[in-house]
Formats: C-alpha cells, structure tokens, sequence
C-alpha cells in the first residue's frame, strides 16, 4: 500500500462516491487491509521530482536523475538499494523505462495557480 491510496479507501469506508473522476493516483486497498484480496497484480508507482523521476513496479524500483544518471533495484532481493543492476539487467531497465515514458507522458506540466510563483 502507498501513501496516495489511503484517500481512495477511507473516501470508499465513508462512503463517498463522486459523480467526477477526480483522477486519484492511488485505489482503494480495503480489501487488501482486511485480507479479502487473496492476490494482487504488480501496480505501478511513479514518483516526480525536481531531481529526477522514480517508478516502482513489482518488486522493481527504476530511478533517472535529472543529470541523466539511472539506477535501477530489484528491491525484493536487496531492500536496502545497494546493488544498482543497471547494467546487469538491461531488459528490465528498458521495459522500466519505457513505464516511466508512458507516467512522464500523463504529467501536466501547468502548476495549479496557487502554487505560480512560490518557492521551488
């Protein structure tokens, strides 16, 4: 579970439904929470910033700082991102790379007006 499907579920538990799609990022894990999901498919969690851009799918986690630099974890096996398998797993780098094309691509790059003009 991450962070951004806490709205989703709580919104869900309360029993709120909109008539808009808001365009959550995250779903309701409440099923997963109580164990009625007795599986679940790998999802994808993209991550922007200013220094760069992170994407986790499965047990992966590809990381493209803005210097152009890439990293690349299998976070399963090596939690603590000590092994950068950038270079020994080059299929899953570019299948991870083009995940993160396709997460960059949906990003709107206008700032919601209340934020023109603030601090970075």
């Amino acid at each position: 579970m991450h962070i951004v499907d806490w709205l989703p579920t709580i919104a869900s538990l309360a029993g709120y439904a909109s008539k808009l799609d808001l365009k959550w990022d995250g779903i309701n894990q409440w099923d997963a929470l109580t164990g009625q999901a007795t599986s679940t498919t790998p999802r994808t969690i993209y991550i922007a910033t200013a220094s760069g851009h992170a994407l986790r799918h499965g047990d992966w986690k590809l990381i493209e700082r803005a210097t152009g630099k890439s990293q690349l974890f299998n976070i399963a096996d090596d939690p603590y991102e000590k092994a950068d398998l950038v270079t020994a797993e080059p299929t899953k780098l570019a299948e991870l790379q083009i995940l993160l094309a396709q997460q960059r691509a949906l990003d709107d790059p206008r700032l919601p007006e209340d934020l023109v003009g603030l601090p970075k």
